[in-house]
């Protein structure tokens, strides 16, 4: 039935979904801090200058790990290794502000013009490595749902989600099956070999902890009285909806439930508000910098375009 709807169709309606999503999603924003009062939310705002600086190492974070997974399989392939870098911020602002996964797509068409390097063993490699990711942010975030279920917070975290049930739920799951999956059929899933999944697999988790340590400590340098329990109870709930794939702009989603969080939070909503407003700015403004750039740069070649293009697809 649906295959035989015309594509451009399809197409429109998964925009206008989307769309609606996001407009959904502004909409409550913006009618929750209206309530908290625009004012007392801007005087709220982050004055710490270490808190912008753990913001810059995060952000690039993630490219940068990625960037040495990468290289030991391409880096002797490359026909612009000046581009890689740039090429992986992209990615990764494409997944946070258009929408999940729409960044492998574009790594995986880079490749293709980039890598001198079958474009099969290419995607196989993108394909492994945002399995291994997937299953890594997975496993963590259900060892954090163990741990407060061994410490006795797990009511306090299911009172903070709307239907918290379905959703601790639903990810444990989801963070269980990847993980059987991969311990069952890794060799048939994943073309890497054993050594190299255990180095990726290694690489992601680290660079996991690393990145909700620093975010951790970024939130106790303003909100100081904070326990950390509910610090590590936010990053559990944000792991657990961030491993919704095809989600339009996450920031966006994390900052709705940073507003939904705040009356659990014992410090005043306004100060609650104003460090997830400031680090979403934050990273609506460096991901759209990332965009702006290479488009003056004149990152995306005449190749690329055509690469990118709905023809290819």
């Amino acid at each position: 039935m649906l295959e035989k709807l015309p594509k451009d169709l399809t197409k429109k309606v998964g925009s206008l979904l989307q769309l609606a999503m996001i407009c959904s999603l502004c909409f409550y924003v913006f009618s929750k801090l209206s309530t908290m009062g625009w004012e007392t939310i801007f005087n709220n705002l982050p004055t710490h200058p270490l808190f912008y600086c753990l913001f810059a190492i995060n952000f690039i974070l993630l490219p940068l790990s990625e960037s040495f997974i990468y290289r030991r399989h391409w880096l002797t392939l490359f026909s612009a290794p000046q581009r890689f870098l740039p090429a992986l911020m992209r990615k990764q602002a494409l997944n946070d502000v258009v929408l999940g996964y729409s960044g492998e797509a574009y790594l995986y068409f880079w490749a293709r013009n980039n890598v001198k390097q079958d474009h099969k063993l290419s995607a196989s490699l993108i394909k492994d490595n945002t399995l291994l990711s997937g299953a890594s942010s997975s496993t963590l975030a259900l060892f954090f749902l163990i741990g407060f279920w061994l410490m006795g917070d797990f009511d306090d975290l299911l009172n903070t989600l709307p239907e918290g049930v379905e959703y601790v739920g639903g990810v444990m799951i989801f963070s269980i099956m990847i993980v059987i999956l991969l311990l069952l059929f890794g060799r048939r899933l994943l073309k890497i070999k054993a050594p190299e999944i255990s180095r990726i697999t290694s690489i992601h988790i680290g660079r996991l902890i690393l990145f909700e340590s620093l975010q951790v400590l970024q939130w106790s340098l303003i909100l100081p009285e904070v326990p950390l329990a509910v610090w590590v109870g936010f990053v559990t709930t944000k792991m657990m909806i961030t491993r919704i794939p095809f989600t339009p702009n996450k920031e966006l989603i994390l900052l709705g439930l940073a507003v939904s969080l705040a009356d659990f939070v014992p410090s005043p909503e306004a100060a609650v508000a104003g460090i997830f407003l400031a680090n979403t700015l934050l990273n609506q403004l460096s991901n759209t910098g990332v965009f702006i750039l290479m488009y003056f740069s004149g990152f995306r070649s005449q190749k690329e375009l055509e690469a990118t293009s709905p023809k290819d697809s």
